[in-house]
């Protein structure tokens, strides 16, 4: 994959923008439909935030109108304060904006999009 963002140096700060304008500029970047296996998806708590997450996904099981996703996710906590990496079930339920993403023990967020894998390298 080769894109100027990814030539220049490490922007801190940037890591979620420059993952959506990579993914916009390849025309991987989707807000509508249902993402598949290996897609990666931003959540945020609070729109135009820093308060957002990213996770991948490892499987999308329709039921009914809602998605049941179980995705990997960095940063989470364990019971002793220990920030590791954790297989989480979620669900994603349709709303007037989108998805909003309600994952097992943890706060809703909304969908911000996700970057479809396939498109990303075709």
């Amino acid at each position: 994959l080769v894109h100027p963002i990814l030539e220049g140096p490490y922007r801190v700060g940037m890591a979620m923008a420059d993952v959506q304008e990579i993914a916009k500029d390849r025309g991987a970047w989707r807000t509508e439909g249902q993402p598949g296996e290996g897609d990666s998806a931003i959540v945020w708590s609070k729109p135009d935030t820093t308060d957002a997450h990213v996770f991948t996904i490892l499987s999308v099981d329709p039921d009914d109108e809602e998605l049941v996703i179980v995705s990997i996710d960095g940063g989470q906590r364990t019971s002793t304060n220990v920030r590791t990496i954790s297989k989480r079930l979620r669900t994603w339920v349709p709303t007037k904006e989108g998805w909003q993403d309600r994952p097992d023990g943890g706060t809703a967020k909304t969908v911000r999009g996700w970057v479809d894998l396939e498109a990303l390298f075709a």
